[in-house]
């Protein structure tokens, strides 16, 4: 498999997720995002993050606030 160069300086925009999966990792979770890469095949590649219980639970309150706040601003526009 191909390696993921990150370039430039950071925030990195990355391409956007086409899918995203969570489950338990021992005593951990794992997040994985699937990316399509223009013109490769397998169309979908995932990416893994783990994360302690601690960090999916703050990143999980951060996505439901933000997806709202998305909702919200998609309906007034």
């Amino acid at each position: 498999m191909g390696e993921i160069a990150l370039e430039g300086e950071p925030p990195y925009r990355v391409i956007p997720a086409q899918s995203t999966t969570a489950r338990v990792s021992k005593n951990a979770v794992e997040m994985t995002v699937y990316v399509s890469i223009h013109g490769a095949s397998p169309s979908a590649f995932p990416i893994q993050i783990p994360m302690s219980v601690d960090d999916a639970r703050a990143l999980a309150g951060q996505l439901t606030a933000s997806a709202i706040a998305a909702e919200l601003y998609r309906t007034r526009r």
